[in-house]
């Protein structure tokens, strides 16, 4: 089971607020890593369903749809775990680290206009 070491310490002000400690127990809940995994796997077999030559072109926006909608799962994902370990607990797993970077190239792709 994927699940945070950080643990609240009763002794930190920044766990003091019960939205941060709602948000902590959010994601170290099972069923929030349960939904995380099936979302990385549902995203996995959309990406590996690209092909050459393309596909007809409202599969495509298919597949563009639910790229945007998994971008925005991941999004809320790493908001959620920043609100509820803290900037500390966060940078303490290096799968955040890397989750983020992925969210912030993902959101980089989607803001940025792409030049034929």
């Amino acid at each position: 089971m994927i699940k945070s070491t950080v643990t609240p310490d009763k002794n930190n002000p920044y766990f003091h607020n019960r939205i941060t400690r709602t948000f902590f127990f959010i994601v170290n809940s099972p069923i929030f890593n349960a939904f995380i995994i099936l979302i990385i796997v549902l995203n996995t077999i959309v990406l590996a369903m690209d092909k050459y030559p393309a596909w007809e072109e409202r599969i495509d926006d298919v597949f563009d749809v639910a790229n945007l909608f998994f971008s925005i799962i991941f999004t809320i994902e790493c908001v959620f775990k920043l609100i509820g370990l803290g900037i500390s607990g966060f940078v303490e797993d290096r799968f955040n680290i890397f989750d983020a970077m992925i969210v912030l190239v993902s959101l980089f792709e989607m803001f940025v206009p792409n030049e034929p």
